[in-house]
């Protein structure tokens, strides 16, 4: 089992993939240079995955005490829940700024494949830099998992239909719902990005972007979880 971890952050991820396959292969990419990994026998790659090998890119990270949500994403650091809060996030209490800015070494997807072979499961965890990580994979390969937003719809659904012209055929999601009552083909999960926890049903390409078009509202700024594909 050979597992790409995009965006690894403090290790959650990795923690949990060890926990289910101990033997694994892990292949860490963090572009936060403040968060090292504690975990040993991994390969940790302090890099920005990104659409293109060698640029340099402007990295943001978070204020003290939220230095885990990190992005590479202008649309991000201007629309997200982190920002302009929500019902259940209040931004005047909780708001998260950017103070710390860096440039980072990016790398693709392609090229990490070319370096450690192709892995049986990648997860992007990215703060709204999925899509441009996703730019950077140029052929199908086996489980993609990544992480969205409601606010972010439309990156949401670049992302799958960048991954439906790469031929994957099966869609499926797993996430905190709001408007629970309203859903019919995705899964819910109260923590949201449940590492590793599949969606119990997969779907194709119009019947999952008609459900994140009902169910999403970019002004609410609550649902989220992980969109499977394979």
């Amino acid at each position: 089992m050979k597992i790409f971890d995009i965006g690894y952050n403090k290790g959650n991820f990795t923690d949990r993939c060890l926990e289910l396959y101990p033997d694994c292969e892990i292949i860490a990419i963090e572009a936060n240079n403040t968060l090292n990994s504690r975990h040993k026998n991994i390969t940790y790659i302090n890099k920005l995955v990104s659409n293109k090998d060698n640029e340099t890119k402007t990295f943001y990270i978070g204020s003290q005490g939220n230095d885990g949500i990190s992005t590479a994403s202008d649309k991000f650091i201007n629309q997200s829940r982190f920002v302009l809060g929500s019902k259940n996030l209040q931004a005047t209490q909780n708001v998260v700024t950017w103070p710390t800015v860096q440039n980072i070494d990016t790398i693709t997807l392609d090229t990490l494949i070319k370096q450690y072979g192709s892995p049986d499961i990648i997860k992007i965890d990215v703060e709204g830099y999925e899509y441009s990580v996703l730019q950077g994979l140029t052929s199908k390969q086996n489980k993609i998992c990544f992480e969205w937003h409601e606010e972010l719809l439309d990156e949401a659904l670049k992302c799958i239909r960048y991954l439906f012209d790469l031929k994957y055929t099966k869609f499926g999601i797993i996430g905190y719902i709001d408007n629970i009552k309203d859903i019919s083909k995705i899964t819910f999960n109260d923590r949201g990005d449940a590492y590793l926890e599949e969606p119990t049903s997969y779907y194709n390409y119009e019947e999952i972007t008609f459900e994140l078009l009902k169910t999403s509202d970019i002004y609410r700024r609550i649902n989220y979880g992980m969109i499977f594909v394979k």
